[in-house]
């Protein structure tokens, strides 16, 4: 179980934590991901519940990943299928190497390094469903292409599961739950 309290980085690093790493993303959906995709075996599932919400903000999109990848024309779905991708902490931020903050959280990060090699299409176990698997947050690039090439076809696939056909927002509540 993780808690995941806002305040908690803020009392660490003495401002908002958060809001210092949005300013460093890439592009503005690199804050979309999947949970701890990093991790060797990262979770099957996630399970949020609020406790306390904030006045305005902070809700909630969820894509499905299933129809995003249904939604691929042929080709690419049969290419997709036969690659694997990097997973990374702050793979969608520009982290520089001057910032004395930015040396911190790198260090951090190789003191315990979590990269991971993911198919970029996941196949359900019991349904057999493909679902993309791919994020901007932490998908760094594709294994066996440049990076060229590399950055150009994750941007098709972050384009496709951003699309608003495929998402659902979730207002929280205080007692919410979401699975």
């Amino acid at each position: 179980m993780l808690t995941i309290d806002p305040h908690a980085e803020d009392e660490r690093y003495g401002r908002d934590f958060e809001e210092r790493y949005r300013q460093k993303w890439t592009t503005y959906t690199a804050g979309w991901h999947t949970d701890l995709t990093p991790a060797i075996n990262p979770p099957a599932i996630s399970i949020l519940r609020a406790e306390r919400v904030p006045d305005f903000g902070g809700d909630t999109h969820w894509t499905n990943l299933v129809a995003a990848y249904q939604s691929l024309s042929t080709p690419l779905r049969a290419l997709a299928d036969r690659l694997q991708a990097e997973h990374t902490f702050f793979a969608g931020c520009q982290l520089q190497p001057a910032d004395p903050e930015d040396i911190a959280i790198c260090a951090r990060a190789r003191a315990d390094a979590q990269v991971s090699i993911h198919p970029v299409v996941r196949v359900h176990p019991e349904t057999g469903e493909h679902a993309l698997y791919v994020h901007p947050a932490s998908v760094s690039r594709i294994v066996g292409l440049t990076p060229a090439e590399s950055r150009r076809l994750l941007n098709v696939f972050f384009a496709q599961i951003i699309r608003p056909e495929y998402t659902v927002r979730f207002r929280w509540q205080a007692g919410s739950v979401a699975i």
